[in-house]
């Protein structure tokens, strides 16, 4: 099922406003940032607001997602894969049946699973995989590690095996992980390969 792009761009946005209470950040990402004229799917990615368990040292200790966040998640519509309590993706049927990608990364990795959610999924490997592994990095499912500090499960996908890994800076914006990669920034209807 397609939708018109301006279809898709109110929709998204009533979720964002939706999930806005309840996380810290929510953002459009994929085929409608890119603003492709017929969207699949919307994609939205956020992190969600944190119960505080207790201060320890005047510092707020996390624990589970408020419960608001994960009510929310719920009304939208039928959960068909994961789990608004702790996973890091969840996919939801609307009433209308449209699907919606809910992606929710480690704060950590908030800018890196921007820009790979953002442009096309070869554009991503192609341009945006290729430069990290350049630099010595993998994506794991903890964010990006070294290789060398990583095992090759195979079919692309890597686990981190050092029980004290170094990681990667924590970037502040969408540029700052581009400068990092050494890639020139494009706007996102660009993030595509001819």
């Amino acid at each position: 099922m397609t939708m018109k792009l301006q279809y898709a761009l109110k929709r998204a946005r009533q979720i964002q406003q939706k999930l806005r209470p309840h996380t810290e950040r929510v953002e459009i990402l994929g085929s409608i940032r890119r603003k492709k004229p017929e969207v699949k799917d919307i994609e939205i990615m956020c992190i969600p607001k944190h119960k505080v368990k207790r201060v320890l040292f005047g510092e707020p200790l996390k624990g589970g997602r408020i419960t608001s966040f994960i009510e929310t998640v719920q009304s939208l519509g039928e959960i068909i894969k994961g789990s608004p309590e702790d996973g890091r993706y969840v996919q939801i049927r609307l009433d209308d049946g449209l699907k919606v990608d809910l992606f929710i990364p480690q704060e950590s990795d908030y800018f890196r699973q921007y820009v790979i959610r953002t442009g096309s999924a070869e554009y991503s490997k192609a341009i945006i995989a290729r430069a990290w592994r350049r630099r010595g990095w993998v994506g794991t499912e903890d964010g990006l590690r070294r290789e060398t500090e990583c095992q090759d499960k195979g079919n692309g996908e890597w686990k981190c095996i050092s029980p004290d890994p170094e990681l990667p800076p924590l970037w502040k914006s969408e540029i700052e992980f581009y400068d990092w990669l050494g890639v020139t920034w494009i706007e996102p209807e660009n993030r595509h390969l001819e």
